[in-house]
């Protein structure tokens, strides 16, 4: 039988994945070297999109410099809610930002240069140690060979499964999409902790330019999938939270950290574990360890010292989320404590600069 897969491209990297990883990974690489083949492939046909609240800390602004107007809101107030009592935190100055993930994505693919070839709406059906294989409905197969594979894929990566890597520590998270209509309604970035409904994780109010996610995120270890969303639900219910209407979406976070770098294979992102299982946040560690990857295969002999340093705060976050989960009565403790904390506000000022990543 005759094989319908093509065996006639080679790239010097090909890069599995078009979120901010494979984007960042992608910019500079091309930025670095003038002269490398570079290949993106994108399971979805449009870049960006992704099930996420939206949130943006000023390190990632710092980080990406991105052009004014390309923020849904920017607030300077943070609602912190306990079962105890709440905490408003206000500096002075914008401390945290919604996007819309779509134009997060499309603005980060137009910035990288035209010699990096992007392909959408392509499905991986193999890989090997010297290429992969893209299926198209319309087109076949395609064998295309790579000298560095970058794994960018996201929680389910099929980058790390060829690696054989498990992935046994994930969170789970949901939200509601309320529309544009809602906006007024909902004015302030909130977070909600309650160890009963949520467990070491938290919901959140997340108001965007046109709409308002509500949701919640834990680590699935704690609360599965099913049970999570019966408690999000119920305690939408309880804050008499209207969500009739909303889109819901979902979504799993891998956080099982097991090396990003095999070889000349390489993760990045959520695809290799770099999550934060005490806050949730994935875009800045995506960003930094996609540069990082960039750097390596550029430069053998660079030294990433960012990545280790990256990769310990993940360490440092773990390690508190298995100190504090083990006792159910730490867990709201923990929570109240750092409301409480947080209304002292010298300390707030004083340590709301630092990027710890």
């Amino acid at each position: 039988m005759k094989s319908n897969v093509k065996s006639n491209m080679k790239y010097d990297v090909i890069i599995i994945g078009a979120g901010p990883a494979g984007l960042n990974c992608a910019y500079h690489l091309s930025r670095l070297s003038k002269n490398l083949k570079i290949l993106i492939v994108e399971k979805n046909r449009v870049i960006g999109p992704k099930v996420c609240a939206g949130g943006l800390l000023n390190h990632d602004l710092r980080y990406l410099r991105p052009p004014a107007g390309l923020m849904d809101r920017s607030f300077s107030k943070v609602l912190g809610h306990g079962i105890l009592g709440s905490s408003t935190v206000d500096i002075g100055r914008d401390i945290i930002h919604t996007i819309d993930r779509k134009r997060l994505g499309q603005w980060m693919a137009s910035r990288i240069c035209g010699r990096v070839k992007i392909l959408t709406g392509r499905t991986v059906t193999d890989i090997t140690d010297r290429y992969i294989v893209l299926t198209d409905k319309s087109k076949g197969g395609s064998k295309i060979h790579y000298n560095y594979l970058v794994g960018a894929d996201g929680s389910s990566s099929m980058v790390r499964k060829y690696l054989g890597l498990k992935t046994e520590k994930f969170g789970v998270g949901m939200q509601y999409i309320l529309p544009k209509k809602s906006v007024k309604k909902y004015q302030d970035i909130e977070f909600f902790f309650n160890s009963r409904y949520f467990g070491m994780g938290y919901a959140w109010i997340f108001p965007h330019k046109d709409s308002v996610s509500i949701g919640c995120g834990c680590s699935s270890d704690m609360i599965n999938a099913k049970k999570l969303r019966e408690n999000l639900d119920a305690w939408l219910k309880k804050k008499d939270i209207d969500v009739h209407g909303a889109r819901f979406e979902a979504c799993i976070m891998n956080h099982d950290y097991r090396g990003y770098r095999f070889g000349r294979i390489f993760l990045a992102g959520d695809a290799a574990g770099l999550i934060s299982v005490l806050s949730g946040e994935g875009i800045y560690t995506s960003l930094i360890s996609g540069e990082e990857v960039a750097r390596l295969i550029h430069d053998k002999d660079y030294d990433p010292a960012p990545m280790r340093r990256l990769v310990a705060t993940l360490a440092r976050h773990e390690k508190i989320f298995r100190t504090v989960s083990r006792a159910k009565f730490l867990r709201q403790f923990w929570f109240e404590i750092g409301i409480q904390m947080s209304k002292r506000e010298k300390l707030i000022k004083k340590y709301s600069h630092i990027n710890e990543y």
